[in-house]
């Protein structure tokens, strides 16, 4: 009888035990276990991964340039200058466009408010 109170509390203790370890598993645990994963949205990470490689790249493209330091550093500061010209022209354009693109979107809502206020 003695035996029998010892294998039903170490029974009792094992259960108990493994209930607790089971209470702690996530899918996401036992999913693993068989191979699998949830799907998960890498975007971010995967952007920084490729502005990480397009800086380890451009780092690499200046060191191996076959131009001196003194030549790359210039037409490194022609080229940022004509992007920085291109920018502001663009920037410029946008201003002189926007009253107008502004306009364009007012009259199109109004038309679209006149036009369902006879679909009603």
């Amino acid at each position: 009888m003695n035996t029998k109170l010892l294998v039903s509390l170490g029974s009792t203790l094992a259960a108990t035990r493994l209930a607790q370890s089971i209470s702690h598993l996530e899918a996401d645990d036992i999913l693993g276990l068989v191979g699998l994963a949830r799907r998960r949205n890498h975007l971010i990470e995967n952007l920084a991964l490729v502005g990480l490689g397009a800086l380890a790249g451009a780092g690499a493209a200046l060191l191996f340039a076959p131009a001196s330091g003194s030549e790359t550093r210039e037409r490194m500061a022609y080229e940022l200058g004509r992007v920085k010209e291109r920018t502001v022209d663009a920037l410029k354009d946008a201003k002189r466009q926007a009253p107008q693109m502004l306009q364009h979107m007012k009259d199109n809502i109004s038309k679209n408010e006149v036009s369902s206020s006879y679909n009603t």
